[in-house]
């Protein structure tokens, strides 16, 4: 006798939720709620005004100057003279202050003599977005402040006003970054975290589901349908679900005006076998061990390195071989690098091909997956 068809299993699983608020929540408002706080966070975008302290040890016209520079960059804001180094250092190891400023004896003569004191800047490294833009206003404010210097010099000599600014400053670079012109932090961060965000919601979301059978004892009903059926009318549901929480995201980056160049279609057809690929892994991880609490331990040990393997915070091709490797196996990766491709660079199908082949060699574990699904000798709620 066959069992229930495709179409009932599933919407047997959609009739679930309604009894399961956990489970609701985890395919509708959460993941909303924690994209939306993920923006927030970020919202400011661009990193200004960072509390610096600055130790004027030599008090000269110049030494105020340079002050008056660093003050003026967008980045920082001087907020604090503290009266000894000691005390800037005190503060700035108490988190009071990003930066601290050291202004040495002597500045503005070692200036005049054509030698170089060195203006000492120190800041916490292991905040690094705050760290360049600390690093970033110091170079604009000597730039400003030793073109102003050498100006005054060469113009002192005699030399014509447009001469002694070619003089001044005879290096004027252009540099100009392609993706991201504004330095936007959240564009740099938030396409980044809000899928390792989706990943482990996905899995978390698939593994309960599965998990739920056993608990409620309903295990060997679930699978009277057989093993593939079964298993697709549970996950579709999920697939269906969260595929279009990703591409709201999407619509969510063109509202907020952050540029989407290339093909859509690749992108949603990333992320749905994306989510594909992590319900035959969620299934993978459930059936090893059949037990909700050790299987969501595992995908968190899993899903855990996901942002930090996307390759946008560091550089694939610098990490070892054993986090390439790991990084192959998370199915958010892959649809990441499509991401990128169409976002900045409007990639052509080609270029994303060999990414979204990838995503397809998921599908090689879920033999393996359906042979696990097996009834249990007797009905036991767990």
């Amino acid at each position: 006798m066959a069992g229930p068809g495709l179409g009932s299993t599933v919407r047997r699983e959609v009739a679930a939720w309604g009894r399961d608020p956990w489970q609701l929540a985890l395919v509708s408002w959460l993941p909303l709620v924690l994209f939306a706080m993920l923006w927030w966070i970020f919202s400011a975008g661009i990193v200004t005004d960072i509390e610096v302290s600055v130790v004027d040890l030599d008090g000269s016209r110049l030494s105020r100057s340079l002050i008056r520079a660093l003050d003026a960059t967008p980045a920082l804001r001087v907020a604090h003279h503290p009266g000894s180094v000691l005390e800037g250092r005190r503060a700035l190891s108490n988190a009071e202050t990003g930066a601290l400023i050291v202004i040495p004896y002597d500045f503005q003569a070692r200036v005049t003599e054509g030698l170089k004191p060195e203006v000492t800047a120190f800041y916490n490294g292991q905040f690094i977005l705050v760290g360049k833009a600390i690093k970033a206003a110091l170079v604009q404010a000597q730039g400003t402040v030793a073109a102003t210097v050498d100006g005054a010099r060469v113009l002192a000599k005699g030399v014509p006003i447009p001469g002694a600014a070619g003089l001044a400053a005879p290096l004027v670079p252009q540099i100009t970054p392609l993706h991201n012109v504004s330095m936007n932090s959240a564009l740099f961060l938030v396409p980044a975290i809000l899928p390792a965000l989706w990943q482990v919601i996905m899995i978390v979301g698939m593994i309960n589901a599965i998990g739920r059978e056993l608990r409620e004892g309903t295990w060997n009903a679930w699978l009277a349908a057989g093993p593939f059926r079964a298993w697709a009318g549970k996950m579709l549901p999920y697939v269906a679900a969260y595929w279009t929480l990703g591409a709201l995201t999407l619509v969510f980056y063109r509202v907020l005006g952050w540029p989407v160049r290339g093909s859509w279609t690749i992108l949603l057809g990333a992320m749905a076998l994306a989510a594909v690929a992590t319900a035959v892994m969620a299934g993978a991880l459930y059936v090893a061990v059949r037990d909700i609490p050790r299987a969501l331990s595992l995908a968190a040990a899993y899903t855990a390195p996901s942002f930090a393997f996307l390759g946008i915070t560091f550089p694939t091709n610098n990490m070892p071989a054993a986090a390439r490797l790991w990084r192959e196996l998370i199915p958010v990766c892959h649809s990441m690098d499509v991401q990128v491709l169409e976002m900045s660079r409007a990639a052509p199908l080609a270029a994303a091909a060999p990414h979204l082949g990838a995503l397809l060699v998921f599908l090689g574990v879920l033999p393996l997956v359906l042979l696990r699904l097996t009834p249990l000798p007797e009905e036991e709620p767990r």
